[in-house]
């Protein structure tokens, strides 16, 4: 039993699992406290994409010069052959400008989801975000003319059912801490499973 959870495959599942359900849950919460001012969603947005760009900017990097001599290290991080001169070079490309698009629509829905969790619980949102698989497979059904098996499309009508389920209970419940609006939040993050689901095809 121990060596399958030290499967580097399960122990990546369980820590993406983790890294999902912490994210919902510290978002749900900097969003539900009304003790102090409220930040800008956008702000935070612009500021996650920003530290991913650095970070994968330097991962590229290093694994680039990976096996380098030391003098030229001192040589990429000086030269005409700089970190900046680098990144121009290797990451922003055409490819790169190409996936701009799906950048956008990424930035858009992560502003979304912020909406969302500002009006509905936790369990709730991550219930009704599963829609995205419904979208992805709407628009690979669409746009690259994917073909689904029977089973394949009952098991989306089961995901689709229990979606609306939820939804429907969210909106008639009575019981709403002051300041949030279920239908609101239903509606962003029904636009971010589109948005999410164009994306990735």
């Amino acid at each position: 039993a121990l060596s399958a959870v030290c499967n580097p495959r399960i122990a990546s599942l369980v820590c993406l699992l983790v890294q999902n359900a912490g994210l919902v849950m510290l978002m749900r919460y900097s969003r539900s406290r009304r003790d102090r001012p409220m930040f800008l969603a956008s702000t935070a947005v612009a500021l996650d994409e920003l530290s991913k760009f650095l970070l994968s900017s330097v991962m590229v990097f290093v694994n680039y010069h990976r096996g380098a001599t030391q003098k030229e290290l001192v040589d990429a991080l000086e030269g005409t052959k700089s970190f900046v001169e680098f990144s121009r070079q290797q990451v922003v490309t055409k490819r790169s400008l190409l996936m701009a698009v799906p950048a956008l629509l990424y930035t858009v829905q992560k502003n979304l989801l912020y909406v969302a969790l500002s009006n509905l619980d936790a369990c709730v949102y991550q219930v009704t975000y599963s829609a995205k698989l419904l979208t992805t497979a709407v628009f690979s059904y669409l746009i690259l003319g994917r073909k689904f098996s029977f089973w394949q499309q009952v098991g989306l009508g089961m995901l689709m059912a229990g979606v609306a389920l939820v939804q429907v209970s969210e909106v008639r419940e009575t019981r709403k801490p002051s300041g949030e609006h279920p239908v609101i939040g239903l509606i962003s993050v029904s636009l971010a499973c589109c948005t999410s689901g164009f994306a990735s095809v």
